[in-house]
């Protein structure tokens, strides 16, 4: 049912929705909207669903490495916002409007599983990768600075 539905969705012209959809999104201030969350985290999730059916020809069809692209950038703004948000919590007392990142974790792995299958479905995408804007910043942040667990 699951692999029906996505090879549909495939050829109906979906990973191309999500991907105008994932770039309407503004990626900062995640902490101050909790539907935003919720939604790129539904959205984080479902395309990493989609690898599933990647050695199906809708998804190898749809999953071009420009689409590839602009979602593993997308992905990478979304980790370094929620990586500089969950650091600035920690460094400064937060305020009555805002919610705490660091026990939403579901974002960061989401994101993580997303950048891996991508990464592992085309390797070029390690190019794209390192080549986002701080890269080396955000990682460190990610493994040093900020307390997070990810279960």
């Amino acid at each position: 049912m699951k692999v029906d539905f996505s090879l549909k969705f495939l050829q109906h012209g979906g990973l191309l929705f999500l991907c105008d959809l994932f770039q309407s999104v503004i990626k900062s201030s995640l902490e101050k909207d909790i539907i935003k969350t919720k939604m790129v985290t539904v959205l984080l999730r479902v395309l990493s669903a989609l690898f599933m059916v990647s050695k199906n020809p809708p998804f190898k069809d749809a999953a071009t490495p420009q689409i590839l692209d602009i979602l593993v950038k997308e992905t990478l703004a979304v980790y370094q916002s929620y990586i500089k948000s969950v650091f600035e919590q920690q460094s400064s007392p937060v305020s009555g409007d805002t919610r705490q990142l660091k026990k939403e974790t579901n974002i960061m792995s989401f994101s993580l599983q997303f950048l891996n299958k991508a990464i592992q479905y085309n390797h070029k995408q390690v190019e794209t990768f390192f080549s986002f804007p701080n890269i080396q910043t955000i990682i460190r942040t990610a493994l040093i600075d900020i307390e997070v667990r990810i279960i």
